[in-house]
């Protein structure tokens, strides 16, 4: 695998590049997603196969004005610059994919369009919550220092959808004060209250909010909510024991047990992912 570094790049410089070469581009959101499709690509698609590589890019390396997001109604974001890429792209005979979080289905019904994929989850943190994941997380990297996946899948549950559906209800709601859903010195999830997380008007108005129907509990794991939920009921363990002292170094070992165990890989976006991918010999990652 190979770094490349250089000035920003304006869109059309890539979609022209793309179109002249014939190379495969893939625009993600952040560099923590550029090193795990990267990192997930060379694992399962790039090794012993004949083509050109995949370029994987961080779309924040890519010259694209918060001024041109709001002309299309969206916030100013990577997830929103991976929404307008996209769409400028559309329409080009460039060989390019697009990785954007689905969040909480905000925009996805506006933004269907040739070579923008979803993740099937809200980000790509959700596909860890399962027992399995969850269980190897606590075996490997927390000494068993947490229940069993299982029982945090079970007890954790309600509080991740109590979080989701207040921000499904208020699409650009600033990020929840966690730490103040739990009663003081209270370590139990059933104990959480959603209300206290948020603003007063929204914290009432949250009580008659419809809670979403899931089959799946990755379907209301949004964003970082998961490792910032573990690091508050199960502090101890995981910074002072187990040596994660931010919930980022958390979540990078999620994401290394997700490429370790390899289930994500029948996942509908990642079947999608490494079929395109299929016939490119090497993964790039193209560094800020």
């Amino acid at each position: 695998m190979s770094h490349q570094s250089g000035p920003r790049l304006r869109p059309q410089e890539m979609i022209r590049e793309a179109e002249l070469t014939k190379q495969k581009f893939l625009v993600v959101e952040g560099p923590t997603d550029r090193n795990f499709y990267s990192r997930w690509l060379t694992g399962n698609v790039g090794q012993g196969l004949s083509g050109q590589e995949v370029i994987v890019v961080a779309v924040e390396t890519i010259d694209l004005p918060a001024e041109d997001l709001l002309q299309i109604g969206l916030n100013d974001g990577n997830r929103s610059r991976v929404l307008l890429f996209a769409s400028l792209a559309a329409d080009s005979a460039a060989d390019i994919r697009f990785i954007a979080d689905r969040d909480c289905g905000h925009n996805v019904s506006d933004f269907k369009m040739h070579g923008l994929l979803w993740t099937d989850y809200p980000a790509l943190e959700s596909y860890a919550f399962t027992g399995q994941i969850l269980g190897i997380l606590n075996a490997h990297f927390l000494g068993e220092r947490l229940p069993s996946g299982d029982v945090l899948v079970r007890d954790l549950s309600k509080v991740l959808l109590e979080l989701f559906t207040v921000r499904m209800h208020n699409e650009h709601l600033p990020t929840p004060n966690l730490a103040k859903g739990f009663p003081k010195n209270s370590k139990k999830p059933s104990d959480f209250d959603v209300t206290k997380t948020v603003d007063s008007s929204i914290g009432a108005a949250s009580v008659t909010y419809v809670r979403p129907q899931f089959v799946d509990p990755r379907e209301i794991v949004y964003g970082h909510d998961l490792a910032e939920i573990l690091m508050h009921l199960y502090g101890n363990a995981i910074k002072t024991q187990a040596g994660y002292s931010r919930s980022e170094a958390l979540e990078n070992a999620m994401r290394a047990v997700l490429l370790i165990e390899k289930s994500i890989g029948s996942e509908p976006l990642f079947v999608e992912l490494g079929s395109w991918a299929v016939g490119a010999a090497d993964v790039v990652e193209l560094a800020a």
